[in-house]
């Protein structure tokens, strides 16, 4: 772990007042687009839940950490900070077609477009003043390639403490687990320093047990989404993005996902089809263009292709052992499925995904600047073409619209949806 910059000396920040003040002008002159059609209860609960959440990271006296999305969220709770994944705002500030004002502010502080636009339009937020002060940041060194230097950035724009995760490659090596379980024990030794008081390991048990059960709901929602016809919009389940949500190791998340599963069971034992008339069965690879929804309106209400999952949404992660919660958070962070060989993630992940939720093709989001991402589509082509699944990738940016093309991609889909008819027929 590395750390950087200064203790804070006080919890009190009266500015949030005017940054909450800010956004809330800002969010005003931005447009109303068509949200998602949420049909559940539980979707409805989880938005919610992260307005709750966004609330209080403006209260004075919050202690509030920005943190990337793979930075567990349990350690936060179990000392009653808020972890705040600013990428967030950045898919709120799209979906009101603002993203583009903040992305502009982030390319006059000579942030390259290379960039991931999720940063970089934090950044912009953070240039003009729209999001709340942090105490202290704390970023992984995955799977992002620019997320840590964004991070150490904007540290020195607000003289906080900044903690640096490094994730090793070898995913499943004892040393790696105990090496990144180092890490996150000197972090907490560190963050007790700064908040002034200790961690109670017996709330830290509290919240690895909470996370435990979230998990198993989660996991068993997955399990009933394996039903044909599929029980849930793949345009709504998306945004749950299991993988990085900020809420694991809250009884709020045990609710959400134990409502979501009793909803989907109900629609599982009544055969109620999510897409009406159901023919395809598609795997979704990455996130969505948060201020376009009707790519994946179209793909299922016109294309009748039911978007059956979504690779954000896989639970990768054993449950975890609350009397060794840093080692078990550590293991954690490595079994997410980018880490490690690239089979890791295609044949131990992808290819099982293909075959559990019999998946007919694959479409990818290509979302500009996630490296990682994208530098493993050909290789995985190349895996899909031996089973003989079609696998479209889709160039495209989840935050920045003017990387985006709307009648180029239904143009691709279009020609998708013909190699899949295709397919069927030769199988046929």
């Amino acid at each position: 772990m590395r750390k950087s910059g200064t203790a804070i000396t006080s919890n009190m920040h009266p500015e949030r007042q005017i940054q909450q003040e800010n956004l809330r002008r800002f969010m005003k002159t931005g447009k109303k687009i068509r949200s998602p059609s949420y049909t559940l209860k539980a979707s409805k609960m989880r938005i919610l839940q992260m307005a709750k959440l966004f609330r209080k990271a403006y209260e004075k006296e919050a202690v509030v950490a920005w943190r990337s999305p793979f930075v567990p969220t349990e350690i936060f709770y179990a000392l009653d900070i808020i972890p705040l994944c600013i990428e967030a705002f950045s898919s709120m500030l799209a979906g009101s077609l603002l993203s583009a004002k903040t992305l502009d502010s982030a390319d006059d502080a000579f942030y390259s477009r290379d960039v991931c636009s999720f940063l970089r339009c934090a950044v912009g937020a953070a240039r003009e003043d729209y999001l709340p002060t942090p105490d202290f940041l704390v970023c992984t060194s995955h799977y992002c390639d620019s997320g840590g230097k964004t991070f150490d950035n904007l540290a020195k724009k607000y003289k906080k403490p900044y903690f640096f995760l490094d994730t090793p490659y070898h995913y499943n090596d004892k040393v790696a687990v105990d090496y990144l379980a180092k890490q996150l024990e000197d972090m907490v030794k560190e963050l007790e320093k700064i908040i002034g008081r200790k961690m109670n390991p017996d709330k830290l048990a509290e919240t690895i047990k909470l996370s435990n059960e979230a998990r198993e709901y989660f996991l068993k929602v997955n399990e009933l989404r394996k039903n044909i016809p599929s029980p849930m919009l793949g345009s709504e389940a998306i945004d749950y993005a299991a993988i990085v949500a900020n809420t694991w190791g809250t009884r709020e998340t045990i609710d959400v996902y134990k409502t979501l599963y009793e909803e989907l069971k109900e629609r599982v034992e009544k055969q109620v089809d999510a897409v009406e008339g159901e023919q395809y069965r598609i795997l979704w690879r990455h996130l969505r263009p948060y201020y376009d929804i009707g790519i994946m309106s179209y793909l299922e209400n016109q294309c009748k292709m039911a978007i059956a999952f979504e690779e954000i949404n896989y639970i990768y992660w054993k449950e975890m052992d609350p009397k060794d919660p840093y080692r078990s958070l550590s293991q954690k962070l490595l079994s997410n499925s980018p880490i490690g060989p690239i089979e890791h993630w295609t044949k131990e992940a992808t290819l099982n995904f293909v075959n559990w939720y019999k998946i007919d093709g694959i479409i990818e989001f290509a979302h500009w600047g996630c490296r990682h991402l994208n530098s493993a589509a050909h290789i995985l082509r190349d895996e899909l073409q031996k089973i003989g699944k079609p696998f479209l990738v889709l160039d495209g940016d989840c935050i920045d619209d003017r990387n985006y093309a709307v009648a180029q991609t239904s143009a691709r889909i279009d020609a998708f949806l013909n190699s899949l008819e295709n397919q069927i027929a030769v199988i046929k």
